[in-house]
């Protein structure tokens, strides 16, 4: 998958958070069910091949445990700072940094 793909996923996830989900908002702000969160960027990344393989060695699943909870936490700060960026840009940002990593 291209990047111009992954980041419209993502993308379209950010906007769906964006567009006034006030549901879906709590369950990802600071104070929101982490395993949910957690599970939901998994399902996501693996769909658009940012993730590892479902058995990973040591040293992958550190990877994925980073960009997981990076993703989560940067969502929660664009969350928590008014959305002050574009649904695009905050997308662009996950895909580079996870991307540095993979």
């Amino acid at each position: 998958m291209d990047k111009s793909s992954i980041v419209q996923i993502i993308q379209g996830f950010l906007q769906y958070i964006a567009d006034d989900n006030n549901y879906i908002q709590i369950l990802l702000s600071e104070r929101g069910d982490i395993d949910f969160q957690k599970e939901l960027f998994t399902m996501i990344y693996r769909e658009c091949e940012l993730m590892a393989s479902p058995t990973p060695s040591s040293q992958t699943e550190f990877y994925s445990v980073f960009v997981l909870n990076g993703s989560v936490g940067l969502i929660q700060h664009w969350l928590k700072s008014g959305l002050t960026k574009s649904a695009n840009e905050i997308a662009e940002i996950i895909f580079n940094m996870a991307a540095l990593i993979k």
